[in-house]
């Protein structure tokens, strides 16, 4: 029998963000104050004021992969008792991670100052498996799939300077947590799966944010955003959260530089104190990166985009092409903590993103 339970691990279930953006993500996953069309929606509905014009994804694709994923067998795809048997022999001691999405996005520009409207459709899968016990392996694995819908608005204040933003997000949560063992594989149990074992919940919550710009020669931006909680019970829910950022752009000739700093969870809402006070520790929340970008394109697109940053005190990098705006495509190189605290278990991954649209 498949042994199936609601996600217990308090500290992993809070951290993994929805929406992770290849783009933020390359620059330490900020993006309060610096994220730029859709992705907005995941960081700071304000920022949606960042886009100047207008942009259609018709579709963007996003990948990501733990190392691990690379260092073992044929893959990590599991249907039945010898693929996970197989699994089992190809990654035992491995923690692997594997995440996809697609969505389809709308963001239009209505005026200079920052009235700006922005939709998003996105499916994103996760699944983690963690290949433990030499002597008896077994597969300890974590699944979740998010049907995610947002809308939002950015609205300049007097002369622009200041602009709000607000949004509302709804989730439609499939989620598994589970243990298979060798003996369930030789006996060819059926491997769990989201659509028949998982817990199922939907809610919905909204989002408020700002960003200020000062009037100087660094053209500084401070921001927030404060996340309502999301009820996705029975599947585990998304607590209220209270972000602060501040970034800068210049401009050199044919270079644009762009660096920010996020401080996440200023309320430290996230995390399992019971089970380590170091879950609670400020370098989880910290996040700062730059972005380069080489032969400006637009506003806020560049032929060719250079990211560096840290992420829980650790470094992230990546790298971007525009082709005539029609397709872009990403790459970023990060690490994730899933351990109790940044430093304790470090998961290395590789992230590819592919848009096309106008």
């Amino acid at each position: 029998m498949v042994l199936a339970a609601v996600s217990s691990r308090v500290q992993a279930g809070d951290f993994r963000r929805i929406g992770v953006d290849y783009r933020s993500m390359a620059m330490g996953n900020t993006g309060i104050v610096s994220s730029t069309g859709s992705a907005a929606l995941f960081y700071n509905p304000a920022a949606l004021s960042n886009v100047f014009s207008w942009r259609v994804d018709i579709v963007a694709a996003q990948a990501t992969f733990s190392d691990s994923v690379f260092e073992g067998g044929d893959g990590a795809g599991v249907d039945n008792g010898d693929e996970a048997l197989d699994l089992m022999s190809s990654y035992i001691g491995k923690n692997l991670y594997a995440q996809g999405s697609y969505s389809h996005s709308l963001v239009k520009n209505f005026s200079e100052k920052g009235l700006t409207f922005g939709v998003n459709i996105t499916n994103e899968t996760i699944g983690e498996f963690q290949i433990r016990n030499p002597s008896n392996p077994e597969i300890s694995a974590f699944l979740r799939g998010d049907d995610i819908r947002q809308v939002g608005v950015s609205v300049p204040i007097g002369l622009g300077k200041l602009v709000v933003g607000v949004e509302y997000k709804t989730i439609s949560r499939k989620e598994l947590e589970f243990t298979y063992t060798t003996m369930q594989a030789i006996n060819n149990d059926p491997f769990p799966s989201l659509d028949e074992l998982s817990n199922k919940g939907s809610g919905g919550g909204y989002e408020i944010g700002f960003i200020y710009r000062t009037a100087t020669a660094a053209r500084v931006m401070f921001g927030g955003v404060w996340r309502s909680d999301m009820d996705l019970s029975p599947a585990s829910s998304i607590p209220a959260q209270l972000d602060l950022g501040v970034g800068l752009r210049q401009e050199y000739g044919e270079f644009r530089m762009l660096a920010a700093l996020d401080l996440r969870d200023i309320t430290r809402q996230l995390g399992s104190e019971e089970k380590d006070p170091d879950d609670k520790s400020f370098n989880r929340r910290v996040h700062c990166g730059v972005e380069v970008g080489v032969f400006p394109r637009t506003k806020n697109t560049s032929w060719l985009s250079l990211r560096w940053g840290i992420n829980q005190s650790y470094i992230t990098y990546g790298a971007e092409i525009v082709l005539y705006d029609f397709i872009r495509i990403g790459y970023t190189d990060y690490t994730e903590e899933i351990g109790e605290w940044a430093g304790q278990k470090p998961s290395q991954r590789k992230t590819f993103f592919l848009a096309v649209g106008f």
